[in-house]
């Protein structure tokens, strides 16, 4: 426990350091009502349960139902591995492939490639992007931005190490999740877009060289830490 308090306790630190350093405010609190953009902290802490330690990000809360996607946990399968089908006659989608995979949720696994593979990023690319919350963006349409920025050039145009990629989706029915929040399942929270970034991103995709394998690892691959980091910002 020693251990594990430590590394969340560096990672708070590196973002506190980079709010200072001149870049935008990080920040993290309470949230009383769902909306788009809102962060769902799990309670769960059995780690037999799919949904201990999840940190979800929501895409969508509407009338008709809710959509969002779990930010800290991932696996060592990259999208080529989960999605064959990749097309490597694209020099964007042959760098893509080689990327990988955040779980995003249960939702929408056995779909094609298109409709499986959500990409977040934290640049806006006009026609490409949608703003979820400021300074970050869900690519509108994965197969255009792929075919559009195929060259890799140009001001403004994404790369593939700009985006991060997740696989399958959390959803919820009409008036579903908000039960949920009410029984307890969830804290509902907000935070600024260098939070999601520097907390979620950059740290959950962070990977090792396995030595017996020689394969590149996710370092926290359940989430724990960047769930323990979120709590801890919310003073749980």
């Amino acid at each position: 426990m020693v251990a594990q308090y430590s590394e969340n306790a560096a990672l708070g630190a590196s973002i506190d350091a980079a709010s200072r350093d001149g870049s935008p405010p990080t920040w993290a609190h309470g949230l009383e009502n769902l909306e788009k953009g809102a962060l769902l902290v799990a309670v769960e802490e059995d780690a037999s349960s799919f949904w201990s330690h999840v940190v979800i990000f929501m895409l969508d809360h509407t009338p008709y139902g809710s959509t969002g996607i779990i930010l800290n946990r991932t696996q060592s399968w990259t999208l080529a591995k989960h999605c064959p089908e990749v097309k490597h006659d694209n020099l964007y989608w042959s760098l893509l492939s080689e990327e990988v995979v955040g779980v995003g949720g249960p939702v929408g696994l056995d779909h094609s490639l298109d409709r499986s593979v959500i990409a977040l990023t934290t640049k806006e690319q006009p026609g490409m992007t949608e703003e979820v919350i400021p300074g970050i963006y869900r690519v509108i349409n994965l197969d255009q931005l792929a075919k559009l920025n195929a060259k890799l050039s140009g001001p403004g145009t994404l790369r593939p190490e700009d985006l991060s990629l997740f696989v399958g989706y959390s959803g919820w029915s009409p008036g579903q999740l908000q039960s949920e929040i009410d029984a307890g399942f969830w804290t509902l929270a907000s935070a600024s877009g260098t939070y999601v970034r520097d907390c979620m991103f950059k740290h959950v995709m962070d990977t090792i060289v396995e030595p017996t394998t020689g394969k590149r690892v996710p370092i926290d691959a359940h989430g724990f830490q960047a769930w323990a980091s979120m709590r801890e910002s919310l003073g749980m």
